[in-house]
């Protein structure tokens, strides 16, 4: 018997996690070859996908994806931190878009890609949805200072009199 390519450091990682985190997709692709949890989750519930698109290793993500990996938490993260690229790339995949809702349009809004604020919106997400905290695209682009982004809202019809969640 081999090594135990699922096998869990202390903070609940695995050598998946590793490879994806420091873009080493031949091994990526070596432990997904020998069994390893393509959405293995460490303590902080991040996975392979999540390192990877954090630290831009474009290739590793290609990887996971071609072997399923949940591609709602890879947008989910890069939509948080502005890899319009990765975005792009799992808008590609999809071949159906209902998990694109406000959630991800507010963490873009954040962001400051405007660029991923389109995809998104030409993906369906709601210009003026909210999310269960009551927080709306528009709101957290004024916030964010992200003055081009405000534009692109407004002009896909978000609505300017939104409140927040405290009314104001």
């Amino acid at each position: 018997g081999g090594a135990d390519v699922n096998a869990v450091e202390e903070d609940g990682s695995t050598a998946l996690h590793a490879a994806g985190k420091m873009g080493h997709v031949a091994i990526v692709t070596l432990l997904l070859d020998g069994g390893a949890y393509v959405d293995a989750e460490d303590r902080r519930r991040r996975t392979a996908m999540a390192d990877a698109v954090t630290f831009g290793h474009a290739d590793v993500v290609t990887a996971l994806l071609a072997r399923g990996a949940d591609t709602n938490r890879a947008l989910d993260v890069a939509c948080a931190t502005g890899n319009v690229h990765v975005v792009r790339q799992i808008m590609a995949r999809r071949t159906k878009l209902p998990e694109v809702g406000p959630a991800m349009l507010i963490r873009a809004c954040t962001s400051g890609s405007v660029d991923i604020v389109r995809v998104l919106i030409e993906a369906g997400a709601p210009v003026n949805g909210c999310n269960a905290a009551g927080d709306c695209p528009l709101v957290q682009a004024c916030l964010s200072g992200a003055r081009d982004i405000v534009d692109c809202l407004l002009g896909h019809g978000a609505a300017a009199d939104i409140g927040t969640r405290g009314g104001e």
